[in-house]
């Protein structure tokens, strides 16, 4: 029943977190968890032909996101909540108002203690959640993490892409804008934060294999956004003024609409102050 369930899982987090937009079995990548529903289905005897909800309507699954005023989860819960009205299963979003690690944990903590089958979740700080994912596992919960690749206590972690390819692409793009050459660095909603994080190390790693006159900055390489626009915007300010040099920044995880010049690249925010 538990394979049945992670299959269901699966098959959700992926749908969803496509219509977002933005893999480890504690260890697998997004092709294994892709792959998963049709093999968990055929381990329950089942026809992997067949939806996966099938006879799943009484499962509750609770899905904790970083902050549910914030426009990527707004448009995440749009997912979430046309799946459960097409499957019939009792799954809801909840989480912080504001992106805060300790508030996130203590939601974690209160929805496991609701009788849940399964938990899905987008952590704030993965390490600082290892305990209570523990708890809920320890209680028979199916856990689903997504931006959580080194998360040791989940049943698997779902990534919307490779991100050291994505960090990569990036720099190519803030690349072209800043016509290879110059100081930049990079933004992320928060230094805990395992996916921003691994997007900006791909965006270095790219520079520093591809782009010699080019130059992180060394005071300063990484700018917390907070997860919040007028932050990022001010932070920006403040990283301008007293580094005049600077002449891009990589922020993919926050669109900055206030600062001028901002350049939209697909999936990208490779931002040129000139």
């Amino acid at each position: 029943m538990k394979k049945k369930l992670i299959a269901i899982l699966l098959t959700a987090a992926t749908a969803v977190s496509m219509l977002a937009g933005c893999g480890s079995s504690s260890g697998s990548a997004a092709t294994a968890a892709a792959e998963a529903p049709a093999s968990a289905a055929a381990a329950e005897g089942g026809d992997a032909g067949t939806t996966a909800a099938e006879g799943a309507k009484d499962y509750k699954i609770a899905v904790v996101v970083k902050g549910n005023t914030n426009g990527w989860f707004i448009r995440m819960n749009q997912g979430i909540e046309k799946w459960a009205s097409e499957t019939g299963i009792n799954a809801w979003m909840t989480g912080p108002t504001d992106t805060d690690s300790a508030q996130q944990i203590q939601i974690i903590q209160d929805v496991i203690n609701q009788d849940i089958d399964a938990l899905c979740v987008v952590p704030v700080d993965p390490a600082a959640c290892e305990p209570v994912l523990q708890e809920a596992r320890d209680k028979g919960i199916v856990v689903i993490c997504h931006e959580g690749s080194n998360v040791e206590n989940c049943d698997y972690d779902i990534e919307a892409f490779n991100n050291a390819g994505y960090g990569a692409f990036i720099m190519d793009n803030l690349a072209e804008l800043t016509g290879k050459e110059g100081t930049y660095t990079t933004m992320v909603g928060f230094l805990t934060t395992a996916s921003h994080n691994e997007w900006a190390d791909g965006a270095v790693a790219r520079q520093e294999a591809e782009y010699p006159n080019m130059t992180l900055l060394a005071d300063l390489p990484r700018v917390e956004s907070e997860n919040n626009t007028e932050t990022a915007y001010e932070k920006a300010k403040e990283v301008l003024k007293k580094y005049p040099e600077i002449t891009g920044f990589t922020a993919p995880a926050l669109m900055i609409p206030q600062v001028s010049r901002v350049q939209s690249m697909s999936w990208v925010w490779a931002t040129r102050f000139m």
